[in-house]
């Protein structure tokens, strides 16, 4: 398994505080979940999936990835499942699989081209090249 980047680019003690501001952002969205399913649960699993793929556990990782990007559609919050699609592409490029990459970045810019963000167009479009090339 290769490293996140979060594990790549930073030291032991940084890692330890990601981990627990994740555990800690997911144990109080769990609170507000409970007044509000549908506005707080694909944040849920998109914190658990980083916090999974930070950990090398990748294939959990992957399925939360997907439950977060499916929940984000489902609750028709286009820029948090674009969001979603783009993290789940860098965690598909950080693990050397480069086609699960490219889709997920593809679907993070068709997102993010209905949200009308053209700098987040024009960064995945950057992403992509880089990852084509």
């Amino acid at each position: 398994t290769r490293p996140s980047l979060l594990q790549k680019y930073t030291t032991p003690f940084l890692l330890a505080k990601a981990k627990k501001f994740c555990k800690d952002a997911i144990k109080f969205l769990k609170l507000a979940q409970a007044l509000s399913s549908w506005n707080y649960s694909n944040k849920i699993q998109l914190l658990e999936a980083e916090l999974l793929s930070i950990k090398g556990r990748n294939s959990e990782a992957t399925f939360r990835y997907k439950a977060a990007i499916t929940s984000s559609r489902g609750s028709k919050f286009i820029h948090e499942e674009g969001f979603a699609a783009e993290r789940a592409a860098i965690h598909y490029q950080t693990n050397g699989d480069k086609e699960d990459a490219i889709n997920c970045f593809n679907q993070a810019k068709r997102c993010y081209e209905e949200w009308g963000s053209g700098m987040k167009v024009d960064f995945i479009e950057q992403k992509l090249s880089l990852l084509m090339s």
